[in-house]
């Protein structure tokens, strides 16, 4: 199936959906791709969805306690629960934390994913510092 159908059928299906419950909905889309650029590129009628998004998942869901299912569950939980919060005007910044433990209790899989890495940060220093800062004053005038 070429990417156009399988957007177009995914559109239908989230348009009836949404039809049907009176909910916003929405689909995931599996494209895999070095930039945004290449992946429009791989998956020209992706552009219509008016929001680009990127989620890895790779070493939360492989390394649930309960398993790759159990890590799959809780990422979608938390998705899910990111996103209705979004659709109902919430500030995630400041509210994110809160949107996860209330969906995390109904959720084995995401309270057990917050509890293992709940506390983890990504406030590191730039890996693509350089390591050596040349002297220029060692270069010759005129150079």
């Amino acid at each position: 199936m070429r990417w156009r159908d399988r957007f177009v059928h995914c559109m239908d299906a989230v348009n009836k959906a949404q039809a049907e419950t009176g909910e916003i909905k929405g689909h995931y889309l599996n494209v895999t791709a070095a930039t945004m650029e290449d992946m429009y590129a791989d998956a020209p009628a992706l552009h219509h969805l008016g929001e680009d998004v990127i989620l890895q998942f790779g070493g939360g869901t492989i390394g649930h306690p309960l398993g790759i299912a159990a890590g799959a569950t809780a990422n979608r939980v938390a998705l899910e629960a990111m996103i209705k919060a979004r659709n109902e005007g919430r500030d995630l910044l400041s509210e994110g934390p809160d949107v996860l433990r209330t969906a995390a209790k109904r959720s084995r899989e995401l309270d057990m994913a917050l509890s293992t890495w709940g506390d983890v940060t990504f406030t590191f220093e730039s890996t693509d510092t350089p390591d050596v800062t040349p002297d220029v004053s060692t270069v010759p005038t005129g150079a």
